[in-house]
């Protein structure tokens, strides 16, 4: 299994791109001024948090090593901070950690698109 930073990126991306495609599929734009504003409506942080959950990256214990190893960030460790999680094996850690990269790299990504739609739209 290879991975890296940009392989983690572009991962983070199509999760965001579907997520913005599924969601607004729907969804009346015309309501709001902004896609911004939209983004609370639908809650685009909980779809994230559900994709991340459940991906193979975070649920297989390999394949989340892995990712901590090649892609820690400074912004996962303060999530998992923020969090209070405690843990009783290396692999939970491992696991939840993985969790935390994707989740606040998926974040980044997901501001990142959503400011690029209101630059198009303006």
């Amino acid at each position: 299994m290879e991975i890296n930073t940009g392989i983690l990126y572009r991962e983070c991306q199509q999760i965001c791109t579907e997520i913005v495609e599924e969601s607004l599929q729907n969804f009346n734009a015309s309501d709001f001024e902004s896609i911004f504003h939209m983004s609370e409506e639908l809650d685009f942080n909980s779809k994230i948090w559900e994709c991340c959950d459940g991906h193979e990256w975070v649920i297989y214990t390999y394949k989340a090593m892995r990712l901590c190893s090649e892609c820690w960030s400074e912004a996962a460790e303060d999530h998992m901070h923020e969090m209070g999680q405690e843990f009783t094996s290396f692999t939970d850690h491992a696991t939840a950690f993985a969790f935390a990269i994707m989740y606040t790299e998926c974040q980044r990504v997901m501001f990142d698109l959503l400011e690029g739609l209101d630059k198009q739209a303006a």
